[in-house]
C-alpha cells in the first residue's frame, strides 16, 4: 500500500474514532493537559484569542472562557465539533485536517 492510501485510511479510521459519542466518556484525566491550559490562559492577554485544535469536545472551553479569553475551535471530526458547539463556548467552530503539509508526504 503506498502512504497517501495508508494516511487516507488511517484519517478515516481515525474520523470514525472520533465522530463516536461515546469517546467523551472517558474523561480527560491528564493532569498535564490542565497544567498547559493553565499556562496558556497566563500567557494569553484578557480578551485574547486561543486555537484549540484539535480540541475534542472542547473540554478547555470553559476554563478559558471563565479566564476572558476567546476561543477558535478546529478539528477534523464532525462528531467532535458538533458536541463542541452543543457547549457554545468556541467562538467559532471549523472543519478541517490538524496536519501540517508535511505530513502528506
Amino acid at each position: 500500500m503506498d502512504r497517501r492510501a495508508w494516511l487516507a485510511q488511517r484519517r478515516a479510521a481515525l474520523r470514525a474514532d472520533y465522530d463516536d459519542p461515546m469517546y467523551e466518556r472517558d474523561g480527560y484525566p491528564h493532569p498535564e493537559h490542565w497544567a498547559f491550559v493553565a499556562m496558556l490562559i497566563e500567557t494569553c492577554p484578557a480578551n485574547g484569542l486561543l486555537l484549540d485544535a484539535p480540541g475534542g469536545t472542547g473540554p478547555y472551553f470553559a476554563p478559558v472562557r471563565e479566564a476572558g479569553r476567546r476561543v477558535v475551535r478546529l478539528d477534523q471530526s464532525t462528531g467532535m465539533l458538533a458536541l463542541a458547539r452543543v457547549k457554545g463556548l468556541a467562538e467559532a467552530l471549523f472543519q478541517g485536517p490538524c496536519r501540517s503539509s508535511l505530513s502528506s508526504r
